[in-house]
């Protein structure tokens, strides 16, 4: 699953897709692939604009 995520984003957001997976597997809200999509790409942003 995380490889198929990781290969749908962007080098610069790949590493904080691990960041993201490593912190928020263990919730039982987030379940689906377009979810953790979701966040990545929403957080991604802001973390790269703050850069």
């Amino acid at each position: 699953m995380e490889q198929q995520i990781s290969s749908k984003i962007s080098k610069p957001q790949k590493r904080y897709l691990e960041f993201v997976t490593e912190h928020y597997t263990c919730y039982e809200t987030i379940k689906s692939r377009d979810t953790l999509l979701s966040i990545t790409s929403e957080e991604g942003r802001r973390v790269n604009s703050e850069v």
